[in-house]
């Protein structure tokens, strides 16, 4: 059980380190827990522009924005994988002509 922890937290704070392969999720039930974003306001004060800009930024791009962010995530986890599954395999092919070399010195 050493350096290994559990954590309940939002996919979109750990999206990039799933797409790394850093962490991982399980496979438990009743989870995901499935939540909600929303934006607040306080409807006895008038909202200056600025609020207004942002208020309406949320509301028209929010979405988009957020499913950007996971299929960023998931292309560099990707393209990540990709390089390290091709050093892993020119590491085997170099360590496999190694070993022919000292078999060839041996005989």
């Amino acid at each position: 059980m050493a350096e290994m922890g559990v954590a309940l937290i939002s996919r979109h704070t750990i999206g990039l380190e799933l797409g790394l392969g850093l962490l991982a999720t399980l496979a438990v039930d009743g989870l995901p827990l499935m939540r909600s974003w929303f934006v607040a306001r306080r409807r006895n004060m008038p909202m200056l522009p600025v609020h207004s800009r942002l208020w309406t930024f949320f509301i028209e791009r929010g979405q988009s924005i957020i499913d950007d962010l996971e299929r960023g995530y998931d292309e560099v986890g990707s393209r990540i994988g990709k390089k390290t599954s091709e050093r892993r395999n020119r590491g085997s092919r170099q360590r496999r002509r190694s070993a022919k070399r000292f078999e060839k010195k041996r005989a």
